[in-house]
């Protein structure tokens, strides 16, 4: 026995996590998860783009993509804030500082576009609750799980 698979043997969530990574030793598989990837991001960067245009902002054509990935490398950081509140809006400030645009107002745009992207997963959420069985068999999924 390796000691790598007795470390996963000790934490389930990994060996659950390296079990469904071993689904991407599949190339037609790989490449299915490579391009749905890409193409959410491109569709993120899109709706980034049209918020900087809706908030009067003529963003170059990076700037999308820089949003995203700031933003995204700012959720990472552990957040205590429901939907990473704050740490989001870092990212996108940080961004939007680096192509030149400053002020109270990239704040006010960071929440505003984080609100686009927030509420939309959490109505379908809430939405789909009743198909999943409701808030108990959330919390039986939850105890399972731990």
């Amino acid at each position: 026995v390796s000691s790598g698979a007795t470390w996963l043997r000790r934490w389930p969530v990994l060996s659950r996590f390296a079990a469904g990574a071993a689904a991407l030793r599949r190339p037609r598989t790989a490449l299915f998860v490579l391009a749905t990837s890409l193409a959410q991001w491109l569709a993120d960067a899109l709706a980034i783009h049209l918020c900087l245009r809706a908030a009067g902002l003529t963003p170059h054509g990076y700037t999308p993509v820089l949003m995203e990935v700031l933003s995204t490398a700012a959720g990472l950081v552990p957040s205590l804030a429901p939907a990473h509140l704050g740490s989001f809006e870092g990212g996108v400030v940080a961004a939007l500082a680096l192509v030149g645009v400053r002020g109270e107002a990239t704040f006010a745009f960071a929440l505003a576009l984080h609100a686009t992207q927030v509420i939309p997963v959490a109505l379908a959420g809430l939405l789909a609750l009743p198909g999943a069985g409701g808030i108990a068999a959330l919390r039986g999924a939850r105890q399972a799980i731990e």
